[in-house]
């Protein structure tokens, strides 16, 4: 499914949306925005941002729990 496509490209690249939409088969930007609006509910900058927030989220609460996790560890002392 050429959206399902369109999603992996805004997480994996720095690809303006236009050319996102091109790739796709979409030859109007407006026109790709709105047909992926209607699949995801948000536009495809939000849906890039969202996700890279997400990421960012949860990249962070793995260090902190690894951090936390280390700190507890009793063999770390020896």
């Amino acid at each position: 499914m050429r959206i399902e496509k369109a999603k992996q490209l805004l997480l994996k690249t720095s690809q303006p949306i236009v050319n996102i939409g091109a790739e796709i088969g979409f030859n109007n930007r407006q026109h790709f925005c709105k047909v992926f609006s209607a699949f995801t509910g948000m536009s495809p900058s939000e849906y890039r941002k969202q996700q890279k927030e997400s990421e960012y989220t949860m990249l962070f609460d793995q260090k902190v729990q690894t951090f936390f996790e280390e700190l507890e560890d009793p063999t770390e002392d020896i």
